[in-house]
């Protein structure tokens, strides 16, 4: 559902995968002056599985209520951030591997 986006029509699918090829094939910017810390609601060490070799690693992970950071250790600058602005969040009864969780 594309609420907000275009009168809530659907977005032509070659707009959408060349919006997708850019965020997979372009590194992400951020200015040295952003304040990424700001607001840190949650932090602490997950896994997270690799973009290109899919093996886990783990990383310093940091939540705000606007974005989610990744970082190869605590004191280096962010290897990753999923903005949260404007996502929604609902519950599924598959896991990852497509099996039904009971």
């Amino acid at each position: 559902i594309n609420r907000h986006i275009d009168a809530g029509n659907n977005l032509p699918p070659e707009f959408l995968e060349e919006i997708y090829d850019t965020i997979v094939n372009e590194p992400l910017q951020i200015e040295s002056d952003c304040k990424l810390a700001a607001n840190v609601e949650k932090k602490g060490w997950l896994t997270k599985q690799g973009g290109r070799i899919r093996t886990w690693k783990k990383r310093w992970f940091s939540l705000s209520q606007s974005s989610l950071s990744y970082y190869k250790s605590e004191n280096q600058s962010p290897c990753g951030v999923i903005a949260l602005d404007s996502l929604a969040v609902r519950i599924s009864n598959q896991s990852s591997s497509g099996m039904s969780s009971r």
